[in-house]
């Protein structure tokens, strides 16, 4: 007679689990332990690098702004964009009309001192070159005293002026300027400033006027290239 056995008592058995294989521990070569740091290493330089970048260019942009902010306004104010009339007087114009004022002599107002010829040259940031040649006639002395003089164009109260930078520069002189009665420089500077005002000032501001109705424009800004000097006109209101 053949047992079969009861699957009923089996229904609450509890089955056992296989057991698992244990895995040993990864093992970690100093070698390899090194270059993961250096990894990380690597990793911070390069997020350190891009942060500082970006602060070198955030205070670079900030830097330049401020920059601009102090010197572009004061640019803004001597030449505003857009001016009612533009004239431009060439270096040459200058140099003719000086000529002809100048003539056979100049009186300069300064005693003992005329101007014999005088050439202009312009250049640019509102420079002009000047050299003149002056006759001393004084006493036993007659000699001419080459000069060489640096201005500065400008405007003051609405009109173009020459204001002479340092001192005027003498050349050589056929008479010892020690053995002179008087002070040859000093006259000489009072000569070239008497040429500013009554030559090269009055020549553009009378150029002005003859173009224009007397006392209709008045000058807002002037600057100077290798070629002239352009004048830049307000109406006034």
């Amino acid at each position: 007679m053949r047992y079969n056995p009861d699957p009923q008592q089996y229904r609450g058995a509890q089955r056992t689990p296989a057991a698992r294989p244990v895995e040993a521990p990864r093992y970690i070569t100093p070698t390899a332990r090194l270059a993961e740091r250096l990894h990380w290493l690597k990793l911070r330089w390069f997020s350190g690098g891009c942060l500082l970048g970006l602060l070198v260019g955030v205070l670079l942009t900030l830097g330049a702004s401020i920059l601009a902010v102090t010197t572009i306004p004061a640019v803004s104010q001597f030449i505003r964009p857009d001016p009612d009339v533009v004239v431009t007087i060439s270096e040459g114009y200058l140099n003719r009309e000086a000529t002809r004022m100048v003539g056979e002599g100049f009186p300069t107002g300064v005693e003992a001192v005329t101007l014999k010829t005088v050439s202009l040259d312009v250049a640019p940031d509102n420079r002009l070159s000047m050299s003149p040649t002056f006759n001393v006639d004084v006493g036993f002395f007659n000699f001419d005293v080459p000069t060489e003089v640096d201005n500065q164009i400008a405007t003051q109260g609405g009109e173009v002026a020459i204001t002479m930078v340092g001192n005027p520069r003498l050349g050589q002189l056929t008479v010892p300027i020690n053995m002179l009665p008087f002070d040859l420089e000093g006259r000489i500077r009072e000569a070239v400033d008497s040429v500013n005002n009554d030559i090269v000032s009055a020549e553009l501001n009378d150029a002005l006027v003859n173009g224009f109705k007397e006392g209709e424009f008045t000058v807002e800004s002037v600057t100077t290239n290798e070629s002239g000097i352009t004048i830049r006109l307000r109406a006034r209101s």
